[in-house]
């Protein structure tokens, strides 16, 4: 009768164990399912806005000549345009964007980019000192074409060291509400003006 009761006090601590175990299993596997569903979500999150600066832009180009060393002509185009610098993180770019998660938590590491660089020609003003000399010629359209590039390189720098120092408390919250967990974003990389094309 004693061996028995040992048998049954085995057999129960064996089959609790198994439960506990069971139960443990089942846990991680929703667990799982809900990660699972929660990187859907991010992955549909194409590109989620980090930061849009404004700036005004002022350019000059001028080219000048010289003939036989004394008289100088010069011609040149000043510029000024209101324009903006838009920056995203790619949660759908699986190659860049690693997404993870760390106990309860979902950690998103991804690249900063430039979304756009937009000028508002509407607010575009030229002033040309025209030159009399035929041979020196700057043309105020071609000005225009190239201050996309220039306003990147000039201002990408600055917006960058403010970017730094910013809080992503507020797409953080956006990713949170979405997934239903707690999401931290860190940005791998800052973009270069090589990389707007």
């Amino acid at each position: 009768m004693h061996i028995r009761k040992r048998y049954i006090l085995i057999l129960a601590i064996i089959a609790a164990v198994v439960a506990w175990f069971l139960h443990l299993k089942a846990i991680e596997t929703a667990e799982e399912r809900q990660y699972n569903f929660s990187l859907q979500q991010l992955r549909g999150v194409t590109k989620l806005v980090i930061w849009e600066q404004d700036f005004l832009m002022s350019n000059l180009e001028s080219q000048e000549r010289t003939y036989f060393q004394m008289f100088t002509t010069k011609e040149s185009v000043s510029t000024t345009v209101f324009g903006k610098i838009g920056f995203h993180i790619n949660l759908a770019d699986s190659v860049n964007t690693i997404i993870e998660r760390n106990k309860d938590t979902i950690i998103v590491k991804a690249p900063l980019q430039i979304t756009y660089v937009s000028l508002d020609l509407g607010t575009l003003q030229q002033v040309k000192e025209a030159s009399i000399d035929p041979f020196v010629k700057v043309d105020k359209n071609e000005v225009i074409k190239h201050l996309n590039h220039k306003a990147l390189e000039k201002y990408l720098p600055g917006a960058i060291s403010v970017l730094k120092n910013r809080s992503l408390a507020d797409q953080q919250k956006q990713l949170t509400r979405l997934v239903g967990k707690p999401v931290k974003i860190i940005l791998t990389r800052m973009p270069k003006a090589s990389d707007w094309k």
